[in-house]
């Protein structure tokens, strides 16, 4: 079998879909509708951001303010030594050894007291 050509084969005419264009001449303002609301929507959508971004700012720069205070702060306050534990090395203490066991000459200018716990 041998296929046939059509004449007009490379003539062919556009597509137009069903119902002709009628259908298709109300979709035209419809759709320039809808890209106005979005180009409205998208508007204010860009004015709320620029609005966030500048209250975003402003508390930034507070935070930053609030921060640079403390350092000051922390710079100017005066350093705080360790907490000493049991005695003062550099205090003498008077301890009274009177009848007390000792050993070595009971008259020494130095004398040395040794506490102690037999638990």
């Amino acid at each position: 079998m041998a296929k046939r050509v059509r004449e007009n084969d490379s003539e062919k005419a556009p597509y137009q879909p069903r119902g002709g264009s009628a259908s298709g001449g109300n979709l035209g303002p419809l759709v320039l509708a809808g890209v106005a609301i979005l180009l409205v929507l998208g508007g204010f959508s860009l004015a709320e951001v620029k609005g966030l971004r500048k209250e975003l700012g402003e508390k930034v720069a507070l935070l930053e303010n609030k921060i640079a205070d403390l350092q000051r702060k922390v710079e100017a306050a005066p350093k705080a030594q360790a907490p000493q534990r049991g005695p003062d090395p550099n205090k003498v203490y008077t301890v009274k050894s009177e009848g007390a066991p000792t050993k070595g000459n009971p008259g020494a200018p130095i004398t040395i007291a040794e506490f102690s716990d037999f638990q």
